[in-house]
């Protein structure tokens, strides 16, 4: 398991909820209650890459940050 934090002041939450739509179906993602971040704790299918799975988690919600945000 891993856990990813994102910090509310500088990722959409928007993004965050997205990128748990797209990779949930490769993992298993909680979401844990933080005042000042997302928290998302990732388990990998079996078969699947973990750390690369998060890996690529972190970048969608990097990168739909800044689409919402029209960066």
């Amino acid at each position: 398991m891993i856990e990813l934090e994102f910090r509310c002041d500088l990722y959409a939450g928007g993004a965050v909820e997205a990128a748990v739509k797209v990779y949930s179906e490769h993992a298993k993602i909680a979401r844990v209650e933080s005042a000042d971040a997302f928290v998302l704790r990732v388990e990998a299918a079996p078969g699947v890459d973990e750390r690369l799975l998060a890996d690529e988690l972190g970048n969608y919600v990097l990168g739909a940050t800044v689409e919402l945000r029209g960066e």
